[in-house]
């Protein structure tokens, strides 16, 4: 499991697009909000790096996409609306 945490793609969620991906210190205009320099995509900061890191999870394979169903069952999300609504 080391191997694979250490190969997690860790840099930069909070100033990335969970959108369009682009990622630049300016789309940080405030500690809570997020809004995309590129693509005019806006959102609660938090909110667009856990997509971030939850869509790099999937993609590096530390997260099935079974799982992510699962825990997103369980909290009452759904997972095509939650991950589409960034893409």
């Amino acid at each position: 499991m080391a191997d694979s945490v250490s190969t997690f793609p860790q840099r930069t969620p909070s100033r990335e697009c969970c959108k369009c991906g682009h990622i630049a210190v300016e789309n940080r205009g405030s500690q809570a909000r997020f809004l995309c320099v590129q693509c005019g995509h806006t959102k609660n900061a938090d909110d667009n790096a856990s997509v971030v890191i939850l869509k790099r999870a999937v993609d590096c394979g530390l997260l099935p996409v079974e799982a992510l169903h699962c825990l997103a069952n369980k909290a009452g999300i759904a997972v095509g609306h939650f991950l589409t609504s960034c893409q």
